[in-house]
């Protein structure tokens, strides 16, 4: 085995950080030998990578048990989703994961940067307890809807992440490229009680005064829907997401709320999404209350200093002009977010955003929307 350049370097202060990959996959044949060997790639020898093949109806175990990962094979069709998979890591094998210092968790299409390990190693400490990789969209040049999801996940992590990690605020988790202290892991993953796992550790985690830290470096490169009929799947499953979790965890939702910064900043992060529709509703209140200076100043005030931060987040692409030429195509981008929320009322199951082979009708977890 090859000399660690980490522990080379940080042994001696008592600081090396053992790290516990862990990726869940539901019915990933098609991209599971991909993500695990451009980790594998990435990883330093002392780390560890788990793949977790939940209630599969494919070869998802078979070829990631091909790769030399270590597969646990999870057969619970009365609890599906990732968050049940989740608790099922805790309550099957956190002997394992407490072995290590940090779990970090990804999704089943989620590329990392190369030399992962040891950027995250040289940009985390022994005192973070929780923290959210930094996610660049990635396979949505082709198309104009996925430039402007891109847009809005670019905007949303340089401009409004960057703004609350400096104010000293934590960020939201992302579903993929979470990183957590393996006994904060075990700690609240039993509390979990909806799907969408990233917003309700999101919410348990601030509630519990466990600051989450965003990291700019390393990267993990997260594709966009390939077309408008996978973005509104994909933000269906977001709306409904958002409504199940406000239910689930009102009491928690109610106390952020009275907290201050760091709960009003998390609440607003995690509900108030899409940015353009709260443009659009505080436009509409900020007309309605115009005999009202004050409210109506408010608003107008919300809706500038939005506005202002996605013309900056804009002016720092590298390439705007792509996107630029995206925004003719607001209409059918504002559509498709429409025909998501009709849709989280009216589909009884998650659907996928990626089809698979074995059908995109079970039940999964997903992200905090941009």
């Amino acid at each position: 085995m090859t000399a660690n350049p980490t522990r080379n370097l940080s042994e001696s202060q008592g600081d090396f950080i053992k790290l516990v990959y862990l990726v869940l996959a539901c019915n990933e044949e098609a991209v599971i030998q991909k993500t695990i060997l451009n980790l594998q790639k990435a990883m330093l020898p002392d780390d560890m990578l788990i793949v977790v093949a939940d209630n599969c109806d494919d070869a998802t175990a078979d070829i990631a048990k091909d790769t030399d990962a270590i597969v646990l094979v999870r057969e619970d069709r009365s609890c599906p989703g990732k968050s049940a998979a989740l608790i099922w890591m805790v309550d099957h094998h956190a002997e394992l994961i407490g072995s290590y210092d940090y779990v970090v968790i990804l999704d089943a299409d989620s590329i990392v940067s190369e030399n992962f390990s040891l950027a995250l190693h040289r940009n985390m400490n022994k005192t973070n307890q929780a923290l959210q990789c930094q996610l660049v969209p990635s396979e949505f040049e082709g198309s104009p809807i996925s430039s402007l999801s891109a847009l809005s996940e670019i905007i949303e992590q340089n401009v409004f992440q960057r703004l609350r990690s400096l104010l000293g605020l934590s960020v939201r988790l992302r579903g993929t490229g979470m990183v957590f202290k393996s006994d904060v892991l075990i700690k609240f993953v039993p509390k979990l009680q909806t799907n969408v796992e990233d917003i309700a550790l999101s919410l348990l985690l601030v509630e519990g005064k466990v600051k989450i830290h965003a990291l700019r470096s390393p990267v993990i490169y997260d594709p966009k829907p390939v077309d408008q009929n996978a973005g509104t799947r994909q933000r269906a499953r977001w709306f409904r997401g958002q409504w199940s979790s406000l239910w689930v965890f009102k009491r928690t939702v109610l106390s952020l709320i009275l907290r201050g910064p760091d709960g009003w900043s998390m609440f607003g992060s995690i509900y108030l999404k899409p940015r353009w529709l709260k443009i659009f509703i505080l436009t509409l209140l900020g007309l309605v209350s115009f005999p009202h200076f004050v409210i109506a100043s408010i608003c107008f005030c919300l809706v500038a200093l939005d506005l202002l931060a996605i013309i900056i987040g804009i002016t720092l692409l590298p390439h705007p002009g792509h996107f630029l030429k995206s925004m003719l195509h607001l209409p059918a981008f504002f559509m498709m977010w429409i025909r998501g929320i009709v849709l989280s009322f009216k589909s009884k199951n998650w659907l996928r955003a990626r089809e698979t082979k074995a059908g995109d009708t079970q039940v999964e977890s997903d992200r905090v929307q941009d």
